[in-house]
């Protein structure tokens, strides 16, 4: 594994291929993550990937712009028009900001739903030995192994 991490600077591989090209993770270490995750070893250490935290963060990050971008245009709420147009670049910016960080929090429940069935078909046709009890799709019999 050394000679992969130091050949690229750090290690980007999906946990699955993880495991079996080097070795079985405790399952303490990865509770609570999905198995679709990516395994990133770099200079900080082990750290998992997977899209749903990624959109999360971006998220946080939208919503930190949308308070930041509010309180800016707070700022010219009641000046006169004389120093708005003194001021009209930094008020296009906030309101530049303001409309992207509304955009990205709308989107959000909709990409988030998405990404939760994704996730969930993944997780379900990745599971070993999963017995099927109902039936799914007309192809599949009761109680077939996937």
């Amino acid at each position: 594994m050394y000679e992969d991490i130091k050949a690229h600077r750090g290690l980007e591989i999906p946990f699955k291929d993880f495991e079996n090209k080097y070795g079985k993770v405790n399952p303490a270490v990865i509770k609570g993550n999905p198995v679709h995750l990516t395994d990133v070893i770099s200079l900080w250490g082990l750290q998992f990937l997977f899209p749903e935290d990624i959109l999360t963060k971006d998220i946080i990050v939208a919503l930190d712009i949308l308070h930041k971008s509010k309180a800016e245009l707070g700022k010219f709420k009641d000046k006169p028009r004389q120093q708005l147009s003194a001021s009209q670049h930094q008020i296009k910016e906030a309101i530049r900001q303001k409309e992207f960080a509304q955009r990205a929090e709308e989107f959000a429940p909709v990409i988030t739903a998405d990404l939760e069935k994704r996730s969930a078909f993944m997780n379900f046709k990745d599971t070993p030995n999963l017995k099927v009890k109902y039936q799914l799709y007309p192809l599949i019999d009761e109680d077939e192994n996937l």
